[in-house]
């Protein structure tokens, strides 16, 4: 059981990386396709944290946390229009993520 765990945080790791990379190498008003990609990375791996933190409530994962504020700052608070046209399905599965409370 451990070791699934272990591949589901190195996949989020792994997918939370190429996240930041689309934010930063990308244009500063992402299209459709690229707010839902990123909003559902984002998400996926928040859950995975949660499960874990179920588990160990001192587990943190800094490269969640990077992503959640690039995001949060890019869609000015999680209120960025185009953003929640395209994000409906990842904010509904992880609300708390995308609270528009800092």
């Amino acid at each position: 059981m451990i070791d699934v765990e272990e591949g589901r945080l190195s996949e989020a790791e792994r997918r939370l990386q190429h996240a930041l990379w689309i934010m930063a190498t990308g244009s500063s008003r992402h299209q459709h396709e690229e707010w839902a990609l990123l909003a559902s990375i984002v998400a996926e791996a928040g859950l995975v944290v949660g499960k874990r933190q179920r588990l160990d409530p001192t587990f943190e994962m800094p490269l969640l946390d990077k992503a959640v504020a690039e995001l949060r700052e890019m869609t000015r608070g999680f209120t960025d229009r185009a953003f929640l046209q395209s994000t409906r399905s990842a904010r509904r599965r992880n609300p708390a993520l995308f609270s528009t409370h800092a």
